[in-house]
Formats: C-alpha cells, sequence, structure tokens
C-alpha cells in the first residue's frame, strides 16, 4: 500500500499530455490548410479540425486522467492510517509567493492535493489549446450550444470536477481522523480539570478517552488515599493537543493554495471548518471540565477561533464564536449556579448555533454538575424534579 501511495503522483504524466497536445497542434494545422478553399472542403476541413480536438480531449480526460484519478481514489479509499506512516515532507508556498520550510503532512490527503494541482494544470492546457487552436482561428463558434468540442470540453471540466471533490472529500475524512487520533492520545484529563483525583498506582499520564478518566474518578473519590494535581500546575497557553491540531490543520488548508481555482479552495477550508467544528463538539462533551481547567479550555477554543479567522472563510467563523461562548459555561463559579442558569437560558449569545438541549449537554460535562444542576433547572423551568409531587 505504501508503494502505492509513493506512487500516485506518478498517474499523471504531464509529459505525455504534452505530447498528445503537440500531436494535436500539427494535425489541426495539417487540415487547417484547407479551411481556406471555402465550400464544403473549408466547411468539412472545420470539422475534422473539431474532430481532433474532440478525440484529444477523450484521450487524455477519459482515459488517462479519469484512469489515473480512479486508481488514486480507490488507493486512498483503502488507506488505513492506523498502521502506516501518516506523514509526508510537502513544500507550502506563503502568501508572497515564497516557498516555505518543508513540513510533515497527512500523506493521503498531501498526495492527492498533488493530483489536483496536476489536473488544474493539465486543464488549463486543454483550455489554452481551445482557444488557440480552435477559437481564435475561427474553427469553432464560441456560443454555440451544439459543438462537439465545446460539449467534450465541458463534460471533461466537470468531470475532473467530481473526481477532486470525491478525493478531496476522502482526504478529509483522514484529517479528521488524525484529529481525533490527537484528541485520544494526548488530550489528557488532566487538562480541563487540572484537581482531577488520582488514584495512587494508577496511570498518572493522563493520556485515554474520557470513559476511562471518568471510571478512575469515580474510584478514586471512593478510596481513602487520593492524591491531587495542584491547579498551578498548568500554564496559561494552549494545550499541547490545541497546539498540534492548529499545526496540522494550518498545514492542511495551505495545500491548495495558488496553484488551484480559488473556489475549490473555499469549498475545500469550508468543508474542513465545519467538519472540525463538529469534531470538537463531540470531544468536549467527552471531557470533565472544571472551574480552574476552564481558562485552558477558553484558552484552547481562542486558538481554534483564532485559526478559523485566518482563513478568511466567514460563513464557517460564527461555528467557533459560538464555541467560545460555550467556554464562558464552566468558568462561572458553582456558588453562582443562578448565574450559569441564566447564561443557558440565553440562548442569543450562541448565535443559533446551538439548540438549547445542546447547550445543555455541554453544561453537564461540568465537573460539579450534581451539585449546580438543582438550582440551574430552578432558574431555567422555574422548578425542578424534586419540588414536584406524585398526586
Amino acid at each position: 500500500m505504501t508503494n502505492k501511495l509513493e506512487g500516485i503522483n506518478t498517474l499523471f504524466s504531464l509529459e505525455l499530455v504534452i505530447s498528445i497536445i503537440r500531436r494535436g497542434r500539427d494535425s489541426i494545422e495539417r487540415s487547417g490548410k484547407f479551411v481556406s478553399a471555402g465550400g464544403d472542403v473549408g466547411r468539412s476541413a472545420k470539422e475534422t479540425c473539431e474532430n481532433i480536438f474532440v478525440e484529444l480531449v477523450k484521450n487524455v480526460g477519459g482515459v488517462h486522467i479519469q484512469g489515473g484519478f480512479e486508481k488514486a481514489i480507490d488507493t486512498l479509499d483503502k488507506y488505513d492510517a492506523t498502521s502506516m506512516a501518516p506523514r509526508r515532507a510537502v513544500s507550502l508556498v506563503d502568501s508572497n509567493g515564497r516557498e516555505e520550510n518543508q513540513h510533515t503532512a497527512v500523506e493521503p490527503l498531501a498526495i492527492f492535493a498533488e493530483l489536483v494541482n496536476i489536473g488544474d494544470l493539465i486543464q488549463q492546457m486543454i483550455h489554452v489549446f481551445f482557444e488557440e487552436e480552435l477559437i481564435i482561428r475561427g474553427y469553432v463558434d464560441r456560443n454555440s450550444f451544439v459543438s462537439p468540442a465545446i460539449k467534450e470540453k465541458r463534460k471533461f471540466e466537470k468531470m475532473l470536477d467530481s473526481y477532486v471533490a470525491n478525493g478531496l472529500n476522502k482526504g478529509i475524512d483522514v484529517l479528521m481522523d488524525q484529529i481525533e487520533q490527537i484528541f485520544e492520545t494526548d488530550q489528557k484529563p488532566t487538562d480541563y480539570f487540572p484537581n482531577m483525583p488520582i488514584a495512587p498506582g494508577s496511570d498518572k499520564s493522563g493520556t485515554g478517552n474520557s470513559a476511562n478518566s471518568d471510571a478512575i474518578s469515580n474510584k478514586a473519590r471512593n478510596r481513602q488515599s487520593v492524591v491531587f494535581k495542584s491547579a498551578a500546575d498548568f500554564d496559561v497557553s494552549p494545550t499541547p493537543a490545541a497546539q498540534k491540531v492548529v499545526g496540522l490543520l494550518k498545514l492542511h488548508t495551505g495545500l491548495l493554495a495558488g496553484s488551484t481555482d480559488r473556489t475549490v479552495i473555499d469549498v475545500f477550508q469550508q468543508e474542513v471548518g465545519v467538519r472540525f467544528f463538529n469534531s470538537l463538539c463531540k470531544h468536549i462533551k467527552h471531557q470533565t471540565i472544571s472551574v480552574e481547567g476552564s481558562m485552558r479550555l477558553i484558552l484552547d477554543l481562542n486558538s481554534y477561533y483564532t485559526f478559523i479567522q485566518s482563513l478568511k472563510q466567514k460563513p464557517v467563523v460564527p461555528y467557533f464564536a459560538a464555541l467560545k461562548e460555550i467556554g464562558q459555561l464552566y468558568l462561572i463559579d458553582g456558588k453562582d449556579a443562578k448565574e450559569l442558569g441564566k447564561m443557558l437560558s440565553d440562548m442569543t449569545r450562541f448565535g443559533g448555533i446551538f439548540q438549547p438541549e445542546e447547550v445543555f449537554e455541554f453544561a453537564q460535562r461540568r465537573e460539579d454538575w450534581l451539585r449546580v444542576r438543582r438550582e440551574v433547572e430552578k432558574v431555567i423551568y422555574g422548578f425542578n424534579a424534586a419540588d414536584c409531587t406524585i398526586m
């Protein structure tokens, strides 16, 4: 499988495409000599030139590019990130067009980005050939609805867009899997709950899923000897997991920059943003968050928000602005449960991104939720379950 991935960037041969285009240009020039004869001979010569272009596009698109994309997507679809090295050296271009130092990227997405770049270059070559050999020479009317050349060119462009969208979608799947793996392995339970009770003899590394951490915490509360982590042990920077995730996102959202159509880049970055938002919400709902640890969570959410802002994708920004407000739910001290209830009742602060039940789910991840729940529900509903009696 690794060998297949390393060979993906050879599935498209620019040399072959250039050779086909040169032969097509030579053939059109030979046939074009008869156009000046006019009459039936001239019309037949124009049709021949147009047919040459149609066959050229069919061979480049339907045979060469289509076959390459299908093999590449099939290989990416079978890629198992858990059993293969997920990294690949890539070079990015900064805003001034200068090449930056090499970075390591998730291999499937980095490789497919190379294919997109090559495919985009081939599409531009086909377009230039069409303009110079058929439109400028007057062999084809640009506004014709029945021209075989125009139909074939549009078919080729539609096919290319479809494969690019399909491949990038699979690449984003791999990227999200990588991010979830970072959350799973690098996000410590004590990041957002620094005073979490740690039972003697248990794993103090703090890594692992929330289910395990909850189990450890519950067992620890029932034991006499409990060790507490000091709240002073954490710093005021985003957690290592958040820094790693932002670095990964920054690298991969820039893979296509400057090498393909801006519309493709916008769609790709917006899709990454929305799917990362969903993954992040899921991640937060699996954490236990204390008032002391809320500041670290807010720092993480701020770093995610700053990154999303840097993409300049306005449709995605409100999602992460709402998440910043979610972070405030954990900052309120348990003694101010009424204030927490007021915040949960004010849906306007979340910009319509979250439904009330979703915000309530986030609030339940507070470490002291069982202690503050009664007062919070009184503020929200005016009463709670304990106030009800069965008649």
